[in-house]
């Protein structure tokens, strides 16, 4: 399939055997209905193999179509561009100098139909298909792919080739290939102005000594001066109008902390074809759209950072499918459906943090059966969660005191925490003042502490009191019951260990003790009812407050609340 464009051996200088630079080396290359991934890979082999250089190093130009979720999440694994699940409704903006399709032979002529639509001017297709396809063409497509392949390629037949040893899927279908090149039509990346060396060619000769003793020529050159003079002043202004041009429509595609003309800049100093440096700007466009579309939806803003790394990972594999409304409606729809999921995982990673360093950090529940399951304790202990001495000796330490700091390697720890806690009552996490805040300001009033002096070491952030000491350890205790029982049944729910009846009445629950009950209906007033005309108007406003009392909504006793 791939025979054109390989690269071919040669003798080196010392006799031992090279190759020849690989076409492939700088084609941007997609495979449309990839699976798994075989042809790519063996692409990146064929050219880590022939250029000595790594397999990961030229995954940048081999994307990939796949609608298999497991394959796809497998491209995406190996580090190739999933551009799209379908195929055949894929309508990107890459520009790609070759298409090399396996595609499922049922609809085979469909897909090399849109391959051939799909590639850059110039650009080639190779597809295998079924040879019958070929043999009768009649349907609409097969003659039309038929004619396509009469004017601008060939189709070889291969025989029975998937009744190999090797073959992943064997079959006796006879096999066919098609190779069809597109016309090298007006390419709109063609603006090479290049004509040989400086002062060379079409710009006519150098201006040098002799050039000056030869008036005609010296016409020549000078005239041509004038030429690129102005013809520079032409390109500038142009420049001028594309640079803000692109900073305009730009600018909503790009995060704060992005400049779109730097992710432009990076994309033509890569050094390759301007084919290359379009598709790398578009991918850089893509990624960066994508992350602003993530962003709008704040649902970043409670998560820990290990889940928050999980959903980059994810971020980065989907910004290269296409940017288009179908997509981003589509990942709105599954980050919503997936919302609860995605924050109660938060959830169980802050447990984790508070029941990994000490047994006293976990409480067992009576009547469960494994000892394996817990809850939080109320107060916990962080050791090594803040620092006091950073003198290298005693003598040090005495002399010039030392001053309380954050432990900066649980910057994330501390964040989590309060983000968490934000989620399960509702509060802004913009506005919390945060365990880091409250710490913090305590340190800093405290000033220099030395060795045997007493000082203040309580302080409370929004959530917790909290108690420090010089030998690092954080003592954190949660202010409100309330919130201690709602973190760890979302928490043992999340891990699976609440008992069935218990996870049965979490599920059904229809809202947390945080979220604001929904407007009842008025009632009629029970006066109305005859048998309350009956009383007298001292008995009626008791037997009302009774009856409020039980239609009310009821509060049902959890298995945290029997073992607190």
């Amino acid at each position: 399939m791939l025979a054109p464009w390989l690269a071919q051996p040669r003798e080196t200088s010392r006799g031992m055997r090279g190759y020849h630079p690989s076409q492939l080396q700088k084609m941007t290359i997609c495979d449309p209905s990839a699976g798994s991934g075989a042809i790519l890979d063996w692409i990146g082999e064929h050219l880590r193999t022939t250029h000595d250089g790594h397999r990961s190093s030229y995954s940048k130009n081999l994307y990939a179509c796949e609608i298999d979720p497991e394959p796809k999440a497998m491209l995406q694994g190996k580090n190739y561009k999933v551009i799209a699940e379908d195929f055949l409704s894929y309508e990107g903006s890459h520009q790609f100098d070759l298409l090399v399709l396996n595609p499922p032979f049922s609809c085979a002529d469909k897909h090399i139909l849109h391959a051939f639509k799909t590639v850059a001017p110039g650009g080639h297709v190779v597809s295998l298909l079924n040879a019958e396809t070929i043999r009768n063409p009649f349907t609409e497509t097969r003659q039309l792919l038929a004619k396509l392949i009469a004017d601008h390629g060939s189709v070889e037949e291969l025989g029975q080739v998937f009744l190999a040893e090797d073959a992943e899927r064997k079959t006796d279908v006879h096999v066919a290939m098609v190779r069809l090149q597109r016309p090298a039509e007006r390419d709109p990346l063609d603006f090479d102005f290049h004509s040989g060396r400086r002062g060379t060619g079409a710009a006519g000769p150098e201006l040098s000594e002799d050039t000056f003793a030869d008036a005609l020529a010296l016409q020549d050159v000078i005239g041509n001066m004038m030429v690129g003079y102005e013809q520079a002043k032409q390109a500038f202004v142009d420049f001028m109008r594309a640079r803000q041009a692109l900073q305009f429509y730009g600018a909503q595609l790009v995060s704060y902390q992005q400049d779109i003309l730097e992710v432009a800049t990076e994309a033509i100093s890569g050094n390759g074809t301007h084919r290359a440096s379009y598709n790398d700007f578009c991918d850089s466009l893509n990624q960066s759209a994508w992350r602003v579309v993530l962003e709008k939806m704040n649902i970043q803003k409670y998560m820990t950072h290990q889940v928050r790394s999980d959903f980059e990972r994810y971020g980065r594999a989907q910004g290269y499918m296409a940017f288009n409304k179908e997509n981003v409606a589509s990942l709105a729809e599954m980050v919503f459906e997936n919302r609860t999921t995605i924050l109660d995982k938060a959830v169980v990673a802050v447990f984790d943090i508070f029941t990994s360093y000490y047994k006293e950090n976990r409480v067992h529940v009576e009547g469960w059966k494994s000892n394996d399951r817990f809850k939080a304790n109320r107060k916990l202990v962080l050791p090594n969660w803040v620092r006091w001495d950073d003198w290298s000796t005693p003598r040090d330490l005495k002399t010039y005191g030392s001053r309380f700091k954050m432990n900066y390697h649980l910057h994330s720890e501390y964040s989590d925490i309060d983000k968490v806690m934000c989620y399960l009552t509702g509060e802004n996490h913009d506005t919390c003042y945060t365990i880091e805040q409250a710490l913090k300001t305590r340190f800093d009033r405290l000033g220099k502490v030395y060795p045997g002096e007493q000082f203040e070491n309580e302080c409370e952030s929004q959530f917790f009191n909290l108690r420090f000491f010089k030998k690092g350890t954080l003592h954190i205790e949660f202010k409100e019951e309330l919130l201690w029982q709602e973190f760890n049944l979302r928490a043992c729910a999340g891990k699976q260990w609440l008992p069935e009846p218990e996870m049965k009445a979490y599920q059904q629950r229809k809202r947390s003790p945080f979220e604001p009950a929904p407007a009842e209906p008025e009632a009629e007033p029970m006066l109305a009812s005859p048998a309350l005309k009956a009383l007298g108007p001292a008995e009626a406003p008791q037997v009302q407050s009774i009856g409020r009392r039980l239609g009310g909504v009821g509060q049902q006793l959890s298995w945290l609340d029997a073992a607190a």
